[in-house]
């Protein structure tokens, strides 16, 4: 659902992104898309020098927990644009633990960036790093769902009659990363012709005999939380590939799960697709990040299983940390999952409550984003033409979907 892109915001307008098939639903059509290649080294070069503003925008930009090659790639461009003298600006990023070469690296290429954080902790880890910006939030808070009855027309197709508790999984494998290069690895699995492992080129996911044993028990105690509430409350079970690489988590969790279910998976459905389904959950367990954002304006009561400090961040500021995130590796898992399973079917209604008293906030610092957005490329570029100013917050969020506005009155 996230992408990581550097684009130019004056003409020619430009996103470059590693995903060109899978991004050019998400743009406007008069927007060009410019792959990045996988080596990236010369692709962010001529990118970044044919480009008068670099906006880097993803969430794990300056951190090591996915992969360094990703947060190279944002400290190159970053680093191009420093040295080129243009403006280079972090757009509701996300800032946390580095290697040690890689936080030498970024504090000295990404010194001359702005940091708009999507949460406290990671802005005071761009802090630290001698970054300037200022708190924001993530930029998917307006993500619109499909509309026109389609997520009632296609869950009908799965037996849901309007009114049938819907528990759903957003599932992940959390165990296989980071993804690093290994040109040993890539050479054994020519030779051996098993690229299970395999994310692309000579990236490779991590493999370990703990990380299976975490990852199976991960996926055992999710699959007896949805087959317990099925039984208990009569749900029928979703399980949600939020990115095309969870498809095997997702069948691998379908395998374990005892009622019957239905796979929606990046693989079949388009993030609109996605976000209707999740909107029309009862309870969701999640792993991923933006299956909890897009979920949470419609009240969805949600339940973390992460290693992922950025679910962790955001069940820190809506207070639902101590009932409703775990680390996904905890011991006893499937007691506290258990327990929470039915603490949101129990509590809905409370916990519905909190989290829509969550909205409102997050819109106004997506607008006041906007607002700070304009004022850069002002600054940036005087004696740009850019239109008429907006003069609040609420004008520069722009339209939005018709399920927000209660959140804007």
């Amino acid at each position: 659902m996230v992408f990581p892109t550097t684009c130019s915001l004056v003409s020619p307008r430009y996103f470059r992104t590693q995903e060109t098939e899978h991004f050019r639903r998400y743009v406007d059509p008069r927007v060009g898309l410019v792959r990045i290649d996988p080596i990236f080294f010369g692709s962010v070069l001529r990118a970044c020098s044919a480009s008068h503003l670099a906006v880097l925008s993803e969430g794990s930009a300056l951190k090591s927990n996915l992969a360094n090659a990703l947060t190279l790639l944002f400290c190159e461009a970053a680093g191009v644009m420093k040295a080129q003298a243009k403006p280079c600006i972090a757009y509701g990023c996300d800032a946390g633990r580095l290697d040690e070469f890689v936080r030498t690296l970024a504090a000295d290429l990404c010194s001359e960036t702005y940091f708009l954080a999507r949460a406290e902790p990671s802005l005071a880890a761009a802090r630290e790093l001698g970054l300037r910006g200022h708190m924001g939030t993530d930029p998917a808070w307006t993500f619109p769902e499909k509309g026109g009855g389609w997520a009632e027309a296609r869950l009908a197709e799965v037996g849901w009659d309007g009114r049938r508790p819907l528990v759903g999984a957003a599932v992940t494998n959390p165990f296989r990363w980071p993804v690093k290069p290994s040109l040993a690895r890539l050479l054994r699995a020519a030779a051996r012709g098993n690229w299970e492992d395999h994310y692309r080129r000579w990236y490779f996911f991590s493999s370990t005999d703990e990380g299976r044993r975490r990852f199976d028990a991960y996926l055992r105690a999710g699959a007896a939380v949805l087959d317990n509430v099925a039984r208990r409350h009569g749900a029928i079970v979703l399980i949600l590939g939020l990115d095309a690489r969870d498809l095997d988590a997702c069948r691998r969790l379908q395998l374990l799960v005892s009622s019957p279910s239905e796979i929606f998976s990046a693989h079949q459905y388009d993030g609109y697709e996605l976000c209707a389904v999740l909107r029309r959950l009862s309870v969701l367990l999640t792993s991923d990040y933006h299956g909890r954002v897009l979920s949470m304006p419609a009240g969805v009561p949600a339940i973390a299983l992460s290693l992922d400090e950025r679910l962790l961040n955001l069940y820190e500021e809506t207070g639902q940390r101590r009932e409703l995130y775990f680390e996904a590796g905890a011991e006893g898992l499937l007691e506290k999952l258990d327990g929470a399973g039915e603490l949101a079917v129990r509590e809905r209604e409370r916990i519905t409550a909190e989290t829509l008293a969550f909205m409102p906030g997050a819109l106004e610092s997506l607008g006041r984003m906007g607002l700070f957005m304009r004022r850069y490329v002002e600054e940036s570029f005087p004696g740009i033409g850019l239109g008429p100013a907006p003069r609040t917050w609420r004008e520069a969020l722009g339209p939005v979907e018709k399920s927000l506005e209660r959140f804007l009155e």
